[in-house]
């Protein structure tokens, strides 16, 4: 399930000529939660229905050292946002 973090770095160097494009770096695009709903509300829009799925599954001892559990734990974002007019 985080296969995609944990081998991120080399990415490139496994899946040479892939179809599959990273970014320039060879990183994998990723986003957090809280940076999803910033991006929303910078945007002009409000957010107006926010839900996390979390899943039950407990993330590697080696992510844990680098990013959040909640970060890694969330698996689906359910939300609806309006952007007032203006």
């Amino acid at each position: 399930m985080w296969g995609h973090l944990l081998h991120q770095d080399k990415f490139n160097q496994d899946y040479q000529g892939a179809f599959y494009k990273t970014n320039p770096d060879g990183s994998l695009n990723k986003v957090t939660p809280f940076q999803l709903k910033q991006f929303m509300i910078e945007a002009g829009f409000k957010v107006t229905t926010w839900e996390e799925v979390i899943i039950t599954n407990h993330p590697p001892r080696e992510l844990l050292e680098r990013l959040s559990e909640r970060d890694l734990r969330t698996l689906n974002i359910l939300f609806a946002a309006d952007k007032p007019a203006g």
